[in-house]
């Protein structure tokens, strides 16, 4: 079978186009196993002591190996395994790759190096070996691919999750710096329940000439145009996450059960995960927002900054403010004009007076909206 590097050279004049009666789809049980995450077992015994990667022992490692006998195995990707380990003190994860395989992606991890925000995995130290090399890192926990296959998600943690990595984003933006491979498998989640972007090993810098020659990214959270050999840029990964906002709400994986080929070519052609039966509990505000997200054209995408600030312009029931009081202050005027500017101007900066706002909205506009304050 063709390889994907071969099947995008042909996906360049593709239309858009809504993707009805798919049934391949995996849904995620609340309380099914994590399956992602393995442990090394010597016996029948889990091995549960970090290995120290402190000089000199991080140099014997790079140059004849990893000593498994004591080794915790936290999980593996294409690009390497991730083990506990011990550094300065602190217990850490260690990212271990072929420095021959995986050259490339060692010089774009770099990138994360200098990145520190409360939403993305610090990295504390990379080093190369002739044969081995190591991306040290902050020990987090699950993933949240893993946090999705073991148990559903409320909409206020839905909803900050997609805040938070949006946040993350946006500092990798204005440091030049797309990640390029946004997902759940690349999002994880800290003890106190902060999710955190890590694996930069796809990243690209904004404004330096990219020749790109591989598939970037993974199928299902590619954007199309990046499907078709364009460089990633920060639309790009406001399309994964858009994909990734979603899955957080029908925790299924987008065109789950399809070859990689196929997934590639549905998303170039404009094909969508299903959702027109899934209630986003926010009357519908998520769905529109994600679908936004997702877009086929780059231009009709949200920034970082529209998704933050769109959040932040909603009270907890997911209600837009803004767009409730403009929409009723053009219906009043169409109507016999009680409604006026200097209400408006309360509603959208939340004066104490929009208590009784809702009041003169159902009075001119005929519409039930006292809900919203509630």
């Amino acid at each position: 079978m063709a390889s994907p590097q071969k099947l995008t050279t042909k996906l360049f004049n593709l239309s858009p186009q809504i993707l009805r009666n798919f049934d391949g789809r995996t849904y995620l049980n609340k309380k099914s196993p994590i399956k992602n995450i393995h442990k090394k077992t010597i016996g029948n015994k889990n091995q549960l002591s970090p290995f120290n990667i402190d000089t000199p022992n991080r140099q014997k490692i790079l140059k004849d190996g990893l000593p498994f006998k004591h080794g915790t195995f936290l999980g593996s990707g294409g690009f390497g395994t991730v083990y506990k380990a011990s550094y300065k003190g602190d217990q850490v994860a260690a990212k271990v790759m072929q420095t021959e395989k995986c050259s490339n992606v060692f010089d774009c991890e770099k990138h994360a190096t200098f990145l520190r925000h409360s939403n993305i995995v610090k990295v504390l130290m990379i080093e190369q070996g002739v044969s081995l090399s190591l991306i040290t890192m902050e020990l987090c926990g699950t993933t949240l691919q893993n946090y999705l296959d073991e148990t559903a998600i409320t909409k206020n943690e839905r909803v900050g999750i997609l805040k938070n990595i949006a946040c993350a984003l946006q500092f990798c933006h204005s440091a030049g710096i797309v990640h390029a491979d946004v997902k759940p498998k690349n999002i994880l989640m800290s003890a106190d329940g902060q999710p955190k972007l890590t694996d930069f090993g796809s990243s690209v810098l904004i404004g330096k000439p990219n020749k790109i020659n591989k598939f970037h990214g993974t199928p299902g959270y590619t954007a199309p145009e990046v499907i078709r050999r364009n460089k990633p840029s920060p639309a790009a990964d406001i399309y994964s996450l858009g994909i990734v906002a979603w899955q957080m709400l029908s925790r299924m994986l987008p065109f789950a059960g399809l070859h990689s080929h196929t997934i590639i070519y549905l998303s170039a052609k404009g094909y969508r995960p299903i959702d027109d039966n899934i209630d986003d509990e926010f009357r519908g505000i998520y769905k529109t927002l994600y679908r936004q997200m997702w877009s086929q054209n780059v231009i009709d995408r949200p920034t970082t900054s529209e998704v933050i600030n769109r959040r932040k312009s909603r009270n907890e029931k997911g209600n837009e403010i803004r767009d409730t009081f403009s929409y009723a202050y053009q219906r009043a005027n169409k109507r016999n004009g009680q409604f006026t500017e200097r209400s408006v101007t309360l509603g959208i900066s939340y004066d104490v007076n929009v208590l009784v706002f809702p009041l003169e909205i159902e009075k001119v506009c005929g519409h039930d909206l006292t809900e919203v304050f509630r």
